[in-house]
């Protein structure tokens, strides 16, 4: 008697509507603009479609910069390349108000639908500003 087993594999893209198709966990360099969207919520109000940007440079282990969202301000973060790039950054907002908030990431190398090879950056932060708790997803994607 003969078993045949079929292994069938699907693959599911990340919901977001950009145009990235991810490769490989490849090490992602974290310099230049990024843009793209976020959603959570802010004090407990839902929101979404909201444009972010970060605006990085890369140096060692260590990415610096700034943001631009629901608010504005200083980025910091940590990248750990052991799988992949994975990124601890914490965000100090100067307006519209002070807060700070801290969160993880991940960059991947991939590419885009025309073939154009670029960076994507998905990631969660959460922390607390002048009016209360937020939280918030993001996915960026390098700028050319």
């Amino acid at each position: 008697m003969t078993v045949r087993l079929w292994l069938v594999v699907l693959v599911a893209l990340p919901a977001c509507k950009g145009s990235f198709v991810q490769n490989s966990p490849r090490t992602a360099i974290l310099s230049g603009v990024f843009v793209g969207l976020e959603e959570g919520t802010d004090v407990g109000v839902p929101f979404q479609d909201i444009s972010i940007q970060f605006t990085l440079s890369e140096s060692g282990d260590s990415v610096t910069g700034t943001w631009e969202g629901l608010g504005v301000g200083i980025f910091r973060g940590e990248i750990d390349r052991t799988m992949g790039t994975n990124v601890t950054f914490t965000m100090d907002q100067s307006a519209p108000c002070a807060g700070t908030f801290t969160g993880t990431a991940e960059a991947r190398v991939g590419t885009t639908f025309s073939g154009d090879q670029t960076v994507g950056i998905s990631g969660t932060y959460a922390g607390t500003h002048c009016n209360g708790d937020i939280a918030s997803t993001f996915f960026v994607q390098l700028s050319n």
